[in-house]
């Protein structure tokens, strides 16, 4: 569990060769996806490719795998930088997720596919079915423009209004705008993120208001 900041900070001061975990993030990354679409593909028969393609870009997610990583406390093991540790970076969820991924990685090469899908599995579990009932952070902007485009005829604007906090580790706030009504806004700790939950409050104004 060494991040980049560290080995580079270990290297120069100390002239030693370490490396980071970051091959094992790049064979963890398809082992996680691996593991998820095989079990959407075996215990969702009756989903659509695009259903359990959806589904799967949640679950591998990097707020699925840090909330993952949170369980397990494996922010407590990764050595980093000095910098990137005073700012906040044990529980930065970019961080906390490529970590889990090379924890994977490590134990698929170690134990073996049979384990580190159990591994998997038993850290995700609680989130794939609230993933299923769509109720968890699904991608919400496709499904708002889906239904501006039929009804309304008009396709939704996402505007940055504001970046909170400090410059490592801002939070945004973002407004959905469809014609020249603001029709949700979102905050999220990256603009993608802000931009779902404002096309979420978005789909809710627009039901309610039965435009939709």
């Amino acid at each position: 569990m060494r991040h980049t900041s560290y080995v580079n900070e270990k290297a120069r001061f100390k002239n030693k060769l370490l490396l980071s975990n970051e091959r094992l993030e790049f064979l963890g990354d398809s082992v996680v996806g691996l593991v998820i679409v095989e079990y959407l593909f075996k215990h969702f028969a009756k989903n659509t490719e695009g259903d359990l393609a959806k589904a799967k870009s949640v679950l591998a997610s990097e707020t699925i795998l840090a909330k993952a990583a949170r369980k397990i406390s494996l922010g407590d093991y990764i050595f980093m930088g000095h910098g990137e540790m005073m700012s906040g970076g044990k529980d930065r969820d970019s961080l906390l997720a490529d970590a889990f991924e090379a924890l994977c990685a490590a134990i698929y090469i170690d134990q073996g596919l049979e384990r580190v899908r159990q591994f998997i599995i038993e850290h995700i579990f609680e989130y794939i079915e609230v993933v299923m009932r769509d109720s968890l952070l699904l991608d919400y902007k496709t499904k708002l423009q889906e239904m501006t485009q039929s009804k309304l005829k008009s396709l939704p604007e996402y505007r940055l209004i504001d970046s909170i906090g400090p410059s490592h580790d801002p939070e945004f706030v973002v407004k959905c705008v469809i014609g020249e009504k603001i029709c949700g806004e979102g905050r999220g700790k990256s603009k993608k993120e802000a931009e779902q939950k404002a096309a979420k409050e978005a789909i809710e104004l627009l039901k309610r208001e039965k435009m939709y």
